[in-house]
């Protein structure tokens, strides 16, 4: 069993380092490990525990707000352009 072992802060720590990961693979990630997280809670909270120590919590909270303003941003660029083209046709 993994508990005691670090499993979930390596874990962690391994989906941080990794760059060469498209968002949707890390997310996709993310539902694995939350998957596991949540069948084992069923029968203890030591691996939620560990998550929370490895501060994978935090690591998901900056990961979605990361993704989220990259998101926006590009929704911004994409109205952006669409509104200096319209100008132009319109001069």
């Amino acid at each position: 069993m993994c508990v005691g072992k670090g499993c979930i802060a390596l874990c962690i720590e391994n989906m941080q380092r990794v760059q060469e990961l498209s968002p949707i693979e890390l997310v996709e990630m993310f539902v694995t490990v939350f998957c596991f997280l949540k069948d084992s809670s069923e029968v203890s909270q030591v691996l939620l525990d560990d998550f929370r120590a490895a501060n994978g919590y935090l690591f998901l909270t900056e990961f979605l707000l990361k993704f989220v303003l990259s998101f926006i941003s590009s929704v911004i660029s994409c109205l952006s352009a669409g509104f200096v083209v319209y100008e132009t046709d319109a001069v």
